[in-house]
């Protein structure tokens, strides 16, 4: 009998999850190579716009459509 693989989720939010920090047999770096994970997407955390940019952003955009030249 053939050797199955299990299948693993395709998006890496899934696979963060999966990750167990602390585990007494596996580091983080090798679980990640398990997954197929990039180590460095495990920790990365998208950047979020402050309020004032956001305020900032709305105004150029309705001055834009008042005046798109």
């Amino acid at each position: 009998m053939g050797h199955t693989q299990k299948k693993l989720p395709a998006s890496v939010e899934a696979k963060r999850v999966m990750i167990e920090e602390g585990h007494e047999q596996r580091s983080v770096r090798h679980q990640c190579v398990l997954l197929g994970l990039n180590c460095a997407s495990l920790y990365y955390r998208a950047a979020t716009e402050s309020a004032e940019n956001l305020v900032l952003m709305r105004r150029m955009d309705e001055q834009y459509l008042r005046t798109p030249f």
